[in-house]
């Protein structure tokens, strides 16, 4: 992946639910570079839920490059009881030869009613100061679907069954994805409606379409 020494990423560990302005976007991140918004939070498009307001799709997990199980969501506003933080997020964090790594994990449930029961887990790690590693390890009982999404910002964007790539004149970023078997799909959302999918607001008032890759597969 491509980087900027300035800003190369913007991880989200888990922290509290803060109502309205809160996005179910644990242990997604944003990827700026070079001068290009790659990988971005999706913004909130109007502060109303109303039919044409983009709102409830940008603040939901599937606009974020997190994980979706089984077609659900995050659901961190359903345990009231860790609104208020008793303390920081927990975030490992460490620097060794050569490397930077983060790690943190999501585990207060899937779906409106929090019923998935299913634990994320996520670390990263910046490797010779040229590229990002993104390992995921989703932990729970019985066969489920796991879509690991990644939204872009708007662009020309190129995939096959297992990497996608950007298609700037500059800088460009090369998205390799490695799962312990071969994915079921691999696909960009671009634009959809329904149900809402690959969308981008850069500022109040403003959506455009945006792609959103999704390799998706089944795990035990």
């Amino acid at each position: 992946m491509p980087r900027d020494r300035r800003r190369p990423l913007r991880p989200q560990s888990r922290g509290p639910h803060l109502g309205l302005d809160s996005h179910e976007d644990k242990l997604g991140f944003w990827l700026f570079a070079y001068g290009h918004h790659f990988l971005v939070d999706p913004g909130r498009h109007l502060y109303d839920t109303s039919e044409v307001s983009f709102l409830p799709h940008l603040r939901s997990t599937r606009a974020h490059s997190t994980i979706t199980v089984d077609n659900q969501g995050q659901h961190s506003r359903g345990k009231r009881d860790t609104w208020i933080p008793k303390g920081p997020a927990a975030l490992n964090w460490s620097v060794g030869e050569g490397e930077a790594r983060a790690s943190a994990a999501y585990d207060l449930g899937y779906g409106e009613d929090n019923a998935l029961d299913a634990v994320h887990r996520r670390e990263m790690v910046f490797v010779k100061e040229r590229f990002w590693v993104v390992f995921d390890w989703v932990e729970g009982q019985g066969k489920r679907r796991i879509d690991s999404r990644f939204q872009f910002g708007p662009c020309d964007l190129e995939w096959d069954g297992v990497s996608a790539h950007t298609g700037f004149e500059d800088a460009n970023l090369l998205l390799w994805s490695i799962g312990t078997k071969p994915f079921a799909s691999v696909e960009a959302r671009v634009g959809r409606k329904n149900p809402r999918e690959g969308w981008y607001s850069r500022r109040y008032g403003l959506i455009e379409p945006a792609p959103c890759l999704v390799f998706s597969s089944d795990q035990e």
